[in-house]
């Protein structure tokens, strides 16, 4: 038997919203391969391109909608 978990519809939306931009679904596909460790923030701006600032205003959307965690 598998079990999800109980999550909203409204919640999965809105999670999947966030991950409908391409720069926030390329951060976490490099964050799920670089597994527990992760990754810094400014290497990952290297991978997908992205300017300082933009990071920043991407991460912030990941961390708010719960979907990746900052140390």
């Amino acid at each position: 038997m598998y079990y999800i978990g109980m999550i909203s519809d409204t919640l999965i939306a809105k999670k999947l919203a966030i991950l409908g931009h391409p720069v926030r679904l390329s951060i976490v596909r490099l964050l799920v391969r670089a597994g527990p460790a992760g990754l810094c923030a400014g290497h990952l701006g290297q991978q997908v391109n992205t300017a300082p600032n933009a990071m920043t205003f991407h991460l912030q959307k990941l961390v708010h909608a719960d979907l990746v965690t900052s140390h």
